[in-house]
């Protein structure tokens, strides 16, 4: 007798995901936190299942059919948890709490509300749901067959930035030996590795915990020209890339990040923007500084490796 395959399969949610992907320290949070400043849009979330759920089918553990699943079953228990006002964050410090957000009397009411079930997809249309997702540009092709409304906010920023951010972080080190790290491990010689390590080991484990980090960033780059490559017309048009430079320091960046996603500022925006010292300066003696540091630290070959990678950057981009 031939086994009937019967399909694992959800509905895909009716709000609006805004999906903000980055690499670790590369503005992911500031940018969360001015769009949710918009109007109809809701506070900074987060989501641990769905970024699981791609990590794992990016290294072959889950399969596609699953993936979806996951990602879209995830996504609408947060958003009708949004709306119920379960599972808030209320530390006033977190970018994810209410009290980041632009009015957080209306998750405080809520809670008190009594909302009936049948108005909850008439409620979800009119909404937009901010999602910071970590490394989530190898998987863009995966997230927009998930989710039709998707938009995807592309940050990037220079890669002395991002290598100097991590070198304080330890991200080149023992760093995920620690059970509460975010993203799987791989166990490998007995030592714990990120997944993004699967195919070569070895050699991230020969490499000096400095030289990992330009060579894990780089690796993480060339996945995300990829994956972007696989995407049709129409799909990459669900993209905004952001580069970091460019946003913080030109006032008129704002408007660009408003148009792509159809949304209005409020009076709050001009607040958060302030808060994250927009504009600002780039290019400053701090960043000199930071490739100083960074060339006593890194071998040459991967110190050279990242002056050609923070060339490309800035030629991208059209940064003097």
């Amino acid at each position: 007798m031939i086994k009937k395959k019967i399909k694992i399969e959800t509905q895909v949610d009716k709000s609006n995901p805004i999906i903000i992907s980055g690499i670790t320290r590369s503005g992911k949070a500031m940018m969360m936190e001015i769009i949710s400043s918009f109007k109809n849009v809701e506070k900074s979330t987060m989501n641990i299942v769905m970024e699981q759920s791609y990590y794992l089918h990016q290294i072959k553990k889950i399969g596609y059919e699953e993936a979806i699943f996951l990602l879209r079953k995830s996504y609408s228990v947060l958003s009708s948890n949004l709306i119920f006002g379960r599972d808030l964050n209320f530390r006033k410090d977190d970018y994810t709490s209410i009290f980041n957000f632009k009015n957080p009397k209306i998750y405080l009411n809520r809670i008190k509300q009594n909302i009936k079930k049948n108005k909850i997809e008439h409620i979800k249309k009119n909404i937009h749901i901010p999602l910071m997702l970590h490394y989530a540009a190898s998987s863009y092709y995966l997230l927009i067959k998930s989710f039709p409304k998707i938009k995807i906010i592309d940050m990037n920023k220079n890669p002395i930035e991002l290598a100097f951010s991590w070198v304080k972080k330890n991200l080149g080190g023992d760093h995920y030996k620690n059970p509460n790290v975010m993203i799987p491990t791989l166990n490998y010689k007995n030592k714990y590795l990120p997944y993004y390590a699967l195919g070569w080991e070895d050699k991230y484990l020969k490499l000096s915990k400095f030289d990992r980090i330009i060579a894990s960033i780089k690796f993480l780059d060339e996945k995300k020209k990829t994956e972007i490559k696989k995407l049709n017309p129409a799909q990459k048009k669900k993209i905004l890339k952001i580069n970091f430079d460019q946003f913080v320091s030109n006032k008129k960046s704002i408007d660009k990040l408003t148009k792509f996603l159809r949304l209005n500022k409020t009076n709050y925006t001009s607040r958060v923007l302030k808060k994250n010292n927009c504009p600002r300066e780039i290019f400053t003696k701090e960043l000199k500084n930071k490739r100083k540091f960074l060339k006593t630290k890194l071998s040459k070959k991967y110190y050279n490796l990242m002056i050609e990678m923070e060339k490309e950057y800035i030629e991208n981009y059209n940064l003097k």
